[in-house]
């Protein structure tokens, strides 16, 4: 099997409701943090067409890595509390298979 190189952190919501009043959405910022505390930099998104970043995870620590996706109001101010995900690297990718018409099956690893 294969280990990922590529980890691409994404937002559950286009846009964090509810608002509080007179607060108007930003942008989102993403991070990433591997097991040796190495941070990677921040990568933004406005929260419409942008609502995930790519981080590249092939050099990184081994051992519990976070990700972490912030909502920013237009000040810059944060927006609630962070999404904090833990994810073990290296990480493997699972083997593939999908059926062919044949009746055969295809792996990728």
């Amino acid at each position: 099997m294969a280990t990922a190189t590529i980890a691409t952190l994404a937002c559950p919501n286009p846009v964090p409701t509810p608002l509080p009043a007179g607060v108007s959405f930003g942008h989102w910022n993403f991070d990433f943090t591997d097991a040796a505390g190495t941070k990677a930099p921040t990568q933004t998104g406005d929260g419409v067409t942008v609502t995930s970043a790519q981080f590249s995870v092939a050099a990184s620590a081994p051992g519990a890595a976070t990700f972490t996706i912030s909502a920013v109001d237009s000040t810059g101010a944060p927006l609630g509390a962070p999404d904090v995900v833990t994810e073990t690297l290296p990480f493997t990718l699972p083997a593939t298979t999908f059926p062919l018409p044949s009746g055969s099956t295809v792996s990728f690893a």
